[in-house]
C-alpha cells in the first residue's frame, strides 16, 4: 500500500474579503509543510482552509489546536493558523514488508472464493491505513454483510466517515452482485486505567502506556473482551516496572456489540 498524505482543515483570521489562494504553504513548528488545496476568503474575520500535507506519510498527522504559520506572508491575513476540530488526519506511511508479507500469507491461506468472509477482510486491508477488519455474514437477513474496520495508526484507531466511504467504494467494485454490504466504523469504547507504579517515573509511565496500547491493538475487536490478566501482564512487562497496583479496571472488559475497546486515560497514583 502506497503512502497517503494527511489532510484536514485549519482556521485563519484576517481582513474581510481577503482570499488565500490554493497552493499557499503553511508550516508546522517542526518544519513539516501543508498546502492550501482550495481558495478560501475571509468573512466575519475568519475562514476555514482545506489543507493537504506536502509529503505523504503518518508524520503529518496533526492534532486539533496546533498552530501553523504561513511560509510567506499573505497581505491581510494573520500569520498564524489553528488546526480545526478533527485535526489533520489520514496520513499513512508506505506499507512495510512485514505488513505486506502478512497480507499475502493470509490471502494464500484463504484464496478468493467469490465473496467469502475472508474476502471482505482482505479487501478492506487493501485500502490505505486499514489494519484490522471483521465481517459479519447475514447480520440483517440472508445475503447481508456487515464489514467493520479500524486504522491503528490513528489516535484511537476509529475511522472517519471519509474513510468508511473509501472502503465502501472499494469493496463495491469487488463484492458479489447479490451481496448487500454495509461498511461501518466500530464505536469507540475508551478503557480508562487507574494504576499505582513502582517506580513511578515518567519513563516507566510511558513504557506502561505503550504496552497497554499494544495490548489493545492486538486483542480488541468489536464486541470483544480484554482480559484483566492480560492487562496486568502488559503492565508487568513494561520496561523499568518492578511492581504495580491496578485499581481500575477491576475485571475483564467487554465491549458492546459494534463497539471496540480503545485506549482511554490513565490515572496514576
Amino acid at each position: 500500500k502506497a503512502a497517503v498524505a494527511a489532510s484536514g482543515v485549519a482556521s485563519i483570521t484576517g481582513a474581510n474579503g481577503v482570499t488565500v489562494p490554493a497552493g499557499t504553504v503553511l508550516v508546522r513548528a517542526d518544519g513539516l509543510r501543508f498546502l492550501v488545496t482550495a481558495p478560501a476568503t475571509i468573512a466575519a474575520g475568519s475562514a476555514a482552509v482545506a489543507l493537504s500535507a506536502e509529503s505523504a506519510g503518518a508524520s503529518a498527522v496533526t492534532a486539533a489546536g496546533q498552530q501553523l504559520t504561513f511560509l510567506s506572508p499573505v497581505v491581510g491575513i494573520n500569520a498564524t493558523a489553528t488546526v480545526a476540530a478533527g485535526g489533520i488526519t489520514g496520513g499513512a506511511d508506505e506499507e512495510d514488508d512485514e505488513s505486506l508479507r502478512g497480507r499475502l500469507l493470509a490471502r494464500l491461506r484463504a484464496p478468493v472464493r467469490g465473496g467469502s468472509a475472508s474476502d471482505y477482510v482482505a479487501w478492506a486491508l487493501e485500502v490505505a491505513e486499514v489494519t484490522r477488519a471483521w465481517v459479519y455474514s447475514n447480520w440483517d437477513g440472508l445475503g447481508t454483510v456487515r464489514l467493520l474496520f479500524v486504522m491503528d495508526g490513528r489516535a484511537n484507531a476509529i475511522p472517519l466517515p471519509a474513510d468508511v466511504a473509501a472502503v465502501a467504494a472499494y469493496v463495491e467494485t469487488l463484492r458479489p452482485v447479490t451481496a448487500q454490504v454495509t461498511v461501518a466504523a466500530p464505536v469507540a469504547d475508551p478503557l480508562d486505567f487507574a494504576i499505582a507504579l513502582t517506580p513511578d517515573t515518567a519513563e516507566v509511565r510511558a513504557a506502561v502506556e505503550a504496552e497497554l496500547r499494544d495490548l489493545i491493538a492486538r486483542e480488541a475487536e468489536p464486541g470483544g473482551t480484554i482480559l484483566i490478566s492480560h492487562i496486568r501482564e502488559a503492565i508487568s512487562i513494561a520496561a523499568g516496572e518492578t511492581d504495580h497496583v491496578l485499581a481500575s479496571p477491576a475485571g475483564n472488559v467487554t465491549a458492546a456489540a459494534g463497539a471496540i475497546v480503545t485506549m482511554g486515560a490513565v490515572t496514576w497514583s
